[in-house]
């Protein structure tokens, strides 16, 4: 068997002018199909007030791309990452957290504690990796929260996200974590999206199931204390 070729060193880099926005604008449009979530006007205006628009490359080649917003909350200015999308090819080599990374090294330096951003709590690999391999806090459970989106991976489906928050400083993630007796565990679909093309009924229905097992937990004071060893849910009750 052939050695595997290592990949080529990534660079990732502030969009500095609007061809480079577009280049942004581009790569989500091949991402998530005809709806165009960042138009090139709105990055430009993004990076002109201060925000977050950077490009991952590799050979030239955007592979990966990132935007998010200043914002306030409790007294405190934050990064809210709005979106973040990485090409199919590349989403296991470790581009996205090389984005995530890149975006803590930012927002920390313009003295900003936190980065808040949303999820679909139904993509597992997502709740993997946000709350395990970064170690982010889900803080609540908020449904339909964009609203109608209609693009090829949210499909018809509401739009429910769980918002999370990342600190600037300090380790990350715990991993996989370990459930007590007195835990909930909520188990979600192996893969969401590839579910709403094949049978949109269970889809729904999976929609349905983790929005009353989490969300309406969350609402009575439980919390996410992360995911386990088989991307389920661990939701501790109040103290």
């Amino acid at each position: 068997m052939a050695a595997r070729v290592p990949a080529s060193p990534l660079t990732i880099r502030e969009a500095a002018n609007p061809a480079e926005c577009g280049e942004v604008s581009a790569l989500f449009t091949s991402i998530w199909g005809g709806h165009q979530h960042i138009p090139p006007e709105l990055g430009r205006a993004i990076v002109e007030s201060g925000g977050y628009v950077v490009a991952a490359r590799r050979d030239g080649v955007v592979v990966g791309a990132s935007v998010g917003v200043v914002g306030t909350s409790g007294g405190h200015v934050h990064l809210h990452s709005h979106i973040t999308g990485v090409v199919p090819t590349e989403q296991r080599n470790g581009v996205g957290l090389a984005l995530k990374r890149h975006q803590r090294t930012w927002a920390r330096e313009r003295g900003m504690d936190r980065i808040v951003w949303t999820f679909d709590p139904l993509v597992r690999r997502n709740a993997h990796f946000n709350l395990a391999r970064l170690g982010a806090r889900a803080m609540r459970y908020e449904v339909d929260f964009y609203g109608p989106v209609r693009d090829a991976i949210n499909g018809a489906d509401d739009t429910d996200r769980l918002v999370v928050e990342w600190a600037t400083a300090g380790d990350e993630g715990p991993g996989p974590i370990t459930s007590t007796a007195t835990d909930a565990l909520v188990a979600t679909p192996a893969d969401i999206v590839a579910l709403r093309a094949a049978d949109p009924a269970a889809a729904r229905r999976a929609r349905v199931d983790v929005r009353e097992a989490v969300g309406d937990r969350m609402a009575q004071g439980w919390v996410i204390a992360g995911v386990d060893a088989e991307g389920r849910y661990v939701l501790r009750p109040p103290s």
